[in-house]
């Protein structure tokens, strides 16, 4: 039977050359990319700002308040109640006013929420019979939201 025996063509005596070459490599990668990045640099910040950076326009307040109170007036259930939309930052409003019951809260929120974004309603409503200030423990007598 042949005997094989394979031997080894690289000197592992001189560890210093090896970690001199891992440096140059990454040195010459370094310089590539840095070279590379001053090329492609320009043309990347047009492509970037020709998309646009994904970021969707806030609203204008005002718009907000005007669709907030353009839909509580489409629904003629609402038209009793005493209802206020008061900006409160940018982006949005509070919902103040007394409703009757529960399920009138969440038919106004639910209505100004499908004409504005649902995060930026902010519901400071007050139900009667349950959120009146005799009702209430002295704390929360200003209820959520301070008018």
């Amino acid at each position: 039977m042949a005997r094989i025996t394979v031997r080894s063509t690289t000197d592992r005596s001189h560890p210093a050359a090896t970690i001199g070459v891992v440096v140059a490599g990454l040195g010459l990668g370094l310089a590539v990319g840095f070279i590379l990045g001053e090329l492609a640099g320009p043309l990347a910040a047009r492509t970037i700002r020709r998309r646009g950076n994904g970021a969707v326009p806030r609203p204008v307040v005002a718009d907000l308040v005007r669709r907030a109170e353009d839909a509580l007036a489409l629904d003629p259930s609402l038209d009793a109640l005493a209802l206020d939309v008061v900006a409160v930052r940018s982006g949005g409003v509070e919902l103040h006013g007394w409703v009757t019951d529960r399920p009138m809260r969440v038919q106004v929120l639910r209505r100004v929420a499908e004409a504005i974004h649902p995060a930026a309603v902010i519901d400071c409503l007050r139900v009667t019979g349950e959120d009146d200030e005799e009702s209430l423990p002295v704390e929360y007598a200003a209820g959520p939201c301070i008018a």
